[in-house]
């Protein structure tokens, strides 16, 4: 078993070296040989020169994978970079287009108008909620003295009716009082030591007295 084990590495290690040597460059018509011949080294030489062979194809292999793991990496690096400074660009290009900002801004406007209108509204509610109670409760106070005023009016018209009346019956008085009197010129009113009329006057004795002696 060992045996086979060891019979294997040796068919692996051998078909690395004819890959290596097959994709070594050659510098002239011919692979240079080696300075002794395999033939002539004996079967521990062999072995040793194989496996030495064999170290130099991996570190070989190994050096160009990280070779070329790293020459990706730059590439890469190089592309992200370039792509970053041309977005920053195309950034910078659109910002200071004036036909984008003048697109652009009302939209921008009426979403932070969206945004921002249920805050303010709620502000202003807050801010008019105690006057709109003063306001509601004046008006309330205004209703009261509309229905008071109301019924000051009405007395008043009742009490206008009633003085409308009153100044009729007194001027039916009056005009009655004129065609039943009868008026008594020269009747001579009382008088005091220094001449001056007694007041009040007692008329309906005068004229009594007038009509008696008459």
């Amino acid at each position: 078993m060992a045996d086979q084990v060891t019979k294997d590495k040796q068919q692996q290690q051998q078909s690395n070296l004819d890959s290596y040597f097959k994709n070594t460059p050659k510098h002239s018509g011919k692979r240079l040989q080696p300075s002794s011949s395999p033939d002539n080294l004996s079967p521990s030489m062999q072995e040793v020169e194989k496996v030495a062979r064999t170290a130099n194809l991996d570190s070989s292999l190994s050096g160009s994978i990280v070779s070329e793991h790293d020459s990706s990496e730059q590439i890469i690096s190089s592309i992200e970079n370039e792509t970053v400074f041309k977005l920053s660009d195309v950034v910078s290009a659109t910002l200071k287009n004036q036909e984008f900002l003048d697109s652009i801004i009302p939209l921008i406007t009426e979403k932070v108008i969206e945004m921002v209108k249920p805050k303010i509204a709620l502000i202003v509610d807050e801010c008019i909620q105690p006057h709109l109670l003063t306001i509601e409760h004046n008006k309330e106070a205004l209703i009261l003295k509309d229905v008071e005023l109301n019924n000051q009016k009405e007395q008043i018209n009742s009490l206008n009716r009633k003085l409308d009346k009153i100044e009729a019956r007194i001027e039916e008085q009056e005009q009655y009082s004129r065609r039943t009197s009868l008026r008594f010129h020269n009747v001579p009113a009382p008088t005091d030591d220094k001449g001056d009329i007694i007041k009040p006057i007692d008329t309906d004795s005068l004229i009594l007295v007038f009509a008696i002696s008459n």
